[in-house]
C-alpha cells in the first residue's frame, strides 16, 4: 500500500490486490496524484478505502470468474470437475485468463475456437470449452460482473460424431472364451457388459447387493471413477438416475459360479470376505472394486494377445446396444437398458443401426400394401 514521491508534487499511490487465483500473478493497481504531501496523504487514505472496498467485477480477469464459478458449481462430479480443471489450465487460462471480462468479447471467443481447431484437438473437445465458458459466463451475468453473456454469440465448430463401429459377434464371441480360459474375471466382467451394457464405472461399482440372483436383475446406481489425487471414488451414475437390468439364466448361473470362486480366493488366503463383496475386485477380501482403468489394460492386454488389439472394453456397450436394435427392441427399452436419459441419444450415437433396418421396413410396408 505503498505511497511514492515522483517529484514535483506528484505522488504514485499503489495498491496490491492479492494474487490471481488462477495464474498466481500479482495483482496491482496504481494511480498518480499531483497536490501537497497533505493532500497526498488523504487522497492516498481514500485510495486505500476505496481498494479495499472494490467490487470484484471491476477488474475482475477471465481467470478469476472461472476459479470463482468452479468453486460455485458444487454439483459436478470429481471427474467432471476434474476435467474441467485441466481444460482451464491447459487451454483457456493461458490463452484467455488475463483477459478483463468487460473486454472479452465473442470475437476473443471465436478466435480461440479457431486457433484449438488449428491445433488439431478434436471438435468435441473445443466444444467442451465453449461449453465451459458460456456457463461460467452466464453465471457472471446473473452475479452482474458483465451485462451479457458474451459465448452466446460465439460460435464454435459443429460437433461431427464418429460413427460407432462394434465388434462382430465372432470377436466377441472369441474373446470372451480367451478370457475365460485365463482369467474368469474378466470373462465375467465382458459377460456382464454385453448383457446388461452398462459403462465400465458402472460394473466395477456393483456390490453383490445389487444382484437378485433369484429374480435375475441387477441394480445399477453406483459408478467407479478415477480422481486425480483422490484415487478411487464410488459416485452416481453419469445421468444421476438408478437403472434395475435384466440378466438371463446362463448369465445368474455364471455369476453364481463367480461367486463361488470369489469365496474360495477368500478362504485360500484365509481372510473373511467383505459383508458386502464387489462383484468385480481383484483383493482377497473384495472390499476394493476392480478400477475401470486396470480393468481396461486387462481386456487391452488379452485383445492384443489374439489378434484384436483396436477392440475396446467400451465397445461391448456399444456391440449391446446395436445388437438390440438389429433385434428389433423397441428404442425406449434399449435407451433405459443402457442408462441413457431417452431414445434420443441413442438414436444420435447408434442411428446407424436403426437405418440399417430401414430396407427390412420398406418391405414390411410392401406387403401390408400388397399382401
Amino acid at each position: 500500500m505503498a505511497l511514492v514521491a515522483l517529484g514535483g508534487n506528484r505522488w504514485q499511490f499503489q495498491a496490491e490486490l492479492g494474487r490471481d487465483p488462477l495464474t498466481r500473478r500479482r495483482r496491482r493497481k496504481t494511480t498518480v496524484f499531483e497536490g501537497t504531501r497533505r493532500q497526498a496523504d488523504r487522497a492516498h487514505a481514500l485510495f486505500l478505502a476505496e481498494t479495499a472496498t472494490e467490487e470484484p467485477s471491476a477488474n475482475a480477469t477471465l481467470s478469476r470468474l472461472l476459479v470463482e464459478w468452479l468453486d460455485f458449481k458444487r454439483q459436478l462430479s470429481p471427474t467432471t470437475r476434474q476435467e474441467y480443471r485441466r481444460l482451464i489450465g491447459t487451454r483457456i487460462g493461458p490463452a484467455l485468463g488475463d483477459v478483463p471480462l468487460r473486454k472479452l468479447s465473442a470475437w476473443d471467443l471465436d478466435r480461440f475456437y479457431s486457433a484449438l481447431e488449428r491445433s488439431g484437438l478434436a471438435p468435441g473437445t473445443v466444444r467442451q470449452c465453449h461449453a465451459i465458458l458460456r456457463g461460467a459466463l452466464e453465471q457472471a451475468k446473473r452475479w452482474r460482473w458483465v451485462p451479457s453473456n458474451v459465448a452466446l454469440e460465439a460460435s464454435p465448430p459443429a460437433m461431427r460424431r464418429r460413427p460407432v463401429r462394434p465388434p462382430t459377434f465372432a470377436a466377441v464371441q472369441m474373446l470372451a472364451a480367451a478370457a475365460d480360459r485365463c482369467d474368469p474375471e474378466l470373462a465375467t466382467a465382458a459377460v456382464l457388459a454385453v448383457m446388461t451394457g452398462a459403462r465400465r464405472g458402472e460394473l466395477c461399482a456393483l456390490r453383490r447387493s445389487a444382484v437378485d440372483l433369484d429374480l435375475g436383475r441387477i441394480l445399477i446406481r453406483y459408478s467407479v471413477a478415477e480422481v486425480r489425487g483422490e484415487g478411487s471414488i464410488v459416485k452416481d451414475t453419469k445421468t444421476h438416475a438408478e437403472r434395475v437390468v435384466a440378466v438371463d439364466a446362463d448369465t445368474v448361473a455364471m455369476l453364481k459360479l463367480h461367486f463361488e470362486r470369489q469365496e474360495e480366493r477368500a478362504r485360500i488366503a484365509e481372510v473373511t470376505l467383505d459383508p458386502d463383496p464387489y462383484v468385480l475386485s481383484r483383493s482377497f477380501r473384495c472390499d476394493r472394486p476392480w478400477t475401470p482403468s486396470n480393468l481396461s489394460a486387462a481386456w487391452a492386454a488379452l485383445c492384443r494377445a489374439n489378434g484384436a488389439a483396436g477392440v475396446r472394453f467400451h465397445d461391448l456397450r456399444h456391440f449391446s446396444v446395436t445388437a438390440l436394435l438389429d433385434a428389433g427392441v423397441p428404442l425406449p427399452v434399449v435407451a433405459k437398458r443402457h442408462g441413457h436419459l431417452d431414445g434420443n441419444v441413442t438414436l444420435g450415437i447408434y442411428g446407424h443401426a436403426v437405418d440399417g433396418r430401414d430396407e427390412a421396413a420398406a418391405q414390411v410396408i410392401r406387403r401390408t400394401l400388397n399382401p
